[in-house]
């Protein structure tokens, strides 16, 4: 599965697509309220959930440690969130 968003920890919900580009789900970000552990919680979300790959605009440099580690991709693209999954299917 991949999951896309626009800014990975500070985002309300997270969209989850099929590795073909189909939308699967909409989750909440369970850290949003949390004031530290960010990384951690939502790097541990991806593990459960199967994620290998993540597609945003932004991410910081403790996320992108802490899903690198997972050994969860990490690609970097803005706009819609549907166009980032396609364009980085199309690759």
């Amino acid at each position: 599965m991949h999951l896309s968003v626009k800014r990975l920890a500070g985002h309300h919900f997270f969209l989850i697509f099929y590795e073909t580009g189909h939308f699967i789900e909409v989750i909440s970000n369970p850290a949003l309220s949390e004031p530290g552990g960010i990384s951690r919680i939502i790097s541990a979300l991806m593990v459960d959930m199967d994620i290998s790959m993540v597609v945003a605009a932004s991410i910081g440099d403790k996320m992108k440690t802490a899903l690198t580690n997972k050994n969860i991709e990490i690609i970097l693209k803005t706009g819609k969130a549907d166009d980032a999954v396609r364009a980085v299917l199309q690759k």
